[in-house]
């Protein structure tokens, strides 16, 4: 089973419209992909719960192939806490998303430690945008790991192309850091994958941008690293299902 762990689901965005669910699925089911992990765009500029209910309805229009994941704005306090347990609870998503360039907040903000904490209890993974200084630079969310170390933590672009040997070198560190591949260079992911091994890497395509060739590009560079089969199929679908309690994987 593959499994996008980065992707992006949203009506309209500025003078972007977004694509219909189905559309999504389509284009990801073309070029292999069985299952998607779908991400706001809206919902890192104003009202995190509406576009979080927004997102819950265009997940409900494919449920079998688009797993959604919410967010929060930390400067509500303890109702981004709230809410945060209201979307895995009562939305079912499976996991919160966070972009703190875009929602301009610092991951040392407090509120971020009472959400990492109810991720944990929850068993949910957070994932942040990464690679991208003051707020997203990857040290800092590997930071917030390593001050919880029950919670789950994704570098949702493996430091990016200035960032990456950050994202290595963490990730050697804490055993709940994972790196999802979409934004780091080919050279990056071939070398995270020889000194981590495949079982923290999670492929991801941030589809919902771009078009069907960019999913395959991202794909193919999955298939092209120097890896067996079976490590290859971690990292395409069986580490995300494992992340999420998804059979079949």
């Amino acid at each position: 089973m593959v499994i996008d762990a980065h992707t992006h689901l949203f009506v309209r965005w500025m003078d972007l419209k977004g694509v219909k669910p189905s559309e999504m699925v389509d284009t990801l089911k073309s070029v292999g992909v069985d299952k998607a992990i779908a991400f706001t765009l809206d919902g890192f500029f104003s009202d995190c719960p509406g576009h979080n209910d927004e997102l819950a309805s265009l997940v409900a229009e494919c449920p079998d192939e688009l797993i959604a994941f919410g967010t929060v704005d930390p400067y509500q306090g303890q109702a981004a806490v709230k809410e945060v347990t209201r979307c895995v609870e009562q939305l079912g998503m499976k996991g919160m998303k966070f972009h703190p360039w875009l929602q301009a907040f610092s991951v040392t903000h407090a509120t971020l430690d009472d959400v990492a904490e109810e991720c944990a209890r929850l068993g949910v993974p957070m994932v942040f945008h990464d690679g991208t200084p003051p707020y997203s630079s990857t040290p800092q969310v590997a930071n917030l790991a390593d001050s919880h170390p029950e919670t789950k933590v994704i570098l949702g672009h493996s430091g990016l192309h200035d960032q990456w040997p950050d994202a290595l070198r963490w990730t050697e560190r804490l055993s709940n850091l994972y790196l999802c591949t979409c934004g780091a260079p080919f050279i990056a992911l071939q070398k995270m994958a020889d000194r981590l091994g495949p079982d923290r890497l999670l492929y991801g395509s941030d589809a919902g941008w771009a078009s069907r060739e960019w999913v395959l590009y991202h794909l193919e560079t999955i298939q092209s690293l120097s890896l067996s089969e079976a490590d290859k199929a971690k990292i395409l679908g069986g580490n995300a299902a494992k992340l999420l309690g998804i059979s079949g994987g």
